[in-house]
């Protein structure tokens, strides 16, 4: 339609000089919007799979799971087939960090994509996310998102297939429906329109939607409200998918809570006899605490998929697998300078990285000491003397590609162990006791100010215990990424190389081409 009124402008202005030779202006290709309503979630796939925008809540089986099923595995790696297995009636939701992806059927130009985050934003951009949930705070204001065009095809990714992802320290919200909207500002390689395609069309209204489309279009109406609000009519928008996103803290906290009603507050066990060794400005105290939960269920240490790894929950509830002593380390001041508090010292619980153990902090506990910090470690999940830890194998165990399942509830298992250590000090008020303390007396730690402290895997804990408790008044991450994405790119130590890992054992990439399509914006 908008093309046809086009020419029509451009041949009113050429009637008479027409005798004269007037030529009819360039106005670049035309490029097709590839889009269909599929028939069922999981109708789509291998190479079919990004002929509907992927995410979208279409996706969705009958019983309200997001469908990963049409995945394409064009080399058969089975590793993508166990995690293709594992999503099944697993997620509610769609990511609130990963992307998205829309097709043409040509080239578009990128110099129409918005430049920035920021500039996405903008009123005039040509692709924009918008929160279009009534009962989100941000109910009709766009999002910031990187955007990406590969017109080449690759293993995992097709043609001309425009991609996107919320900038890295934006998430999504949580349980939030949000429209992904492209629009005619955006043009084609030489800056010909781009073409909506007749099945969005009936989707939008601009034609009479048929049995295929109806239920869509009729779903889309309040979206599409929305984004007139924002200026954008049906007739400027070229794609357009609805979603909405999961909750990625609502496992883990639902455990918080159950194990704040349930499981005791740890104390210091008399496991083994307190050993002690003096520092240069501060002693450490090595012992053991208990109980600590596991709420992980399956065979330890969840090394294939098969053995488990994922929570325990029956009929909707948290159930404890088992509990488990923890050995730790604890530095406190010894300098005139740090006497003890009235309310005890303030204590920085420190989570080490991969291939650490429950010593690690004493490379930096004199400086915590000059602060007049205590400082505790203890052992990361998987690592000395945790339940299941094979020190042959630590550096895998906890980044598990070899058991999805395992791999995304580790870390949320690793920050309900941090909010059990903290209650030692915030609800039990653990204390040093009179018989071991190098001062003859009892040596205490201040319930109100309580620290965390994470490097590389603890970095990547440390976040998750944050987000879902409040014990630590605040905390400090060394080596944490903002997207697991950042990780899987370009973590090289330490070995095995997860970096070197995506691309051989994960994707089966094997030529330097092959690997060239690795990048922020991949798929898988």
């Amino acid at each position: 339609m908008i093309s046809s009124l086009r020419h029509g402008i451009v041949g009113l202005a050429c009637v008479v000089p027409l005798a004269a030779g007037c030529a009819e202006a360039d106005l670049g290709t035309e490029v097709g919007a590839i889009y269909t309503v599929p028939t069922s979630s999981g109708s789509l796939t291998g190479e079919r799979w990004l002929e509907h925008p992927w995410p979208s809540d279409v996706r969705r089986t009958p019983e309200g799971f997001i469908d990963f099923s049409g995945f394409p595995n064009p080399k058969g790696v089975a590793l993508i087939d166990e995690y293709l297995d594992a999503t099944i009636d697993l997620l509610d939701g769609f990511s609130t960090v990963a992307g998205g992806y829309v097709r043409f059927d040509g080239p578009i130009d990128p110099q129409s994509l918005p430049a920035d985050p920021v500039a996405a934003t903008g009123p005039r951009s040509s692709v924009m996310l918008v929160d279009v949930d009534p009962s989100s705070p941000r109910f009709g204001l766009p999002h910031r998102i990187l955007v990406s065009f590969r017109e080449e095809g690759g293993v995992y990714t097709q043609q001309n297939t425009l991609r996107w992802i919320p900038a890295p320290g934006f998430p999504l919200r949580p349980h939030t429906k949000y429209a992904f909207v492209v629009t005619h500002t955006l043009r084609s390689f030489d800056g010909g329109e781009i073409i909506a395609n007749g099945a969005l069309e009936e989707v939008l209204g601009l034609r009479d939607a048929t049995e295929r489309t109806a239920a869509l279009a009729a779903e889309y109406e309040a979206p599409l409200e929305v984004l007139r609000q924002l200026g954008t009519r049906p007739q400027a928008i070229r794609h357009l998918a609805v979603f909405t996103t999961d909750d990625p803290t609502e496992e883990a906290m639902a455990i918080r809570d159950h194990l704040r009603g349930n499981v005791p507050a740890p104390d210091f066990v008399n496991r083994e006899p307190w050993e002690t060794s003096q520092g240069g400005n501060f002693v450490e105290y090595r012992a053991w605490y208990g109980p600590s939960p596991n709420y992980q269920k399956g065979v330890l240490p969840f090394e294939v998929y098969g053995d488990g790894g994922e929570f325990n929950f029956v009929d909707g509830v948290p159930e404890v697998v088992d509990t488990f002593d923890a050995r730790f380390s604890l530095t406190v001041p010894d300098s005139p300078d740090c006497p003890m508090p009235d309310a005890g010292y303030p204590i920085v619980l420190y989570a080490h990285g991969t291939g650490g153990n429950y010593r690690s902090h004493l490379s930096f506990a004199d400086t915590l000491a000059e602060q007049c910090l205590a400082s505790m470690g203890v052992d990361q999940i998987f690592h000395g003397a945790r339940p299941g830890a094979d020190q042959a194998s630590t550096e895998i165990l906890f980044f598990n590609f070899q058991n999805i399942i395992a791999a995304r509830t580790n870390g949320r298992q690793s920050a309900i162990d941090e909010v059990q250590r903290a209650r030692l000090f915030t609800e039990r008020h653990a204390r040093i006791p009179a018989a071991v303390s190098h001062t003859g007396e009892e040596i205490r730690f201040d319930p109100e100010r309580v620290l965390f402290m994470g490097h590389s895997q603890g970095g990547l804990n440390g976040p998750l215990y944050l987000a879902i408790d409040d014990s630590a008044r605040g905390g400090v991450l060394s080596g944490s990424g903002s997207v697991i994405i950042i990780t899987l790119l370009e973590k090289t130590e330490p070995a095995p190389s997860i970096a070197d890992l995506v691309p051989t054992i994960f994707l089966s990439l094997v030529t330097p081409e092959e690997r060239a399509e690795l990048d922020l914006f991949h798929p898988a």
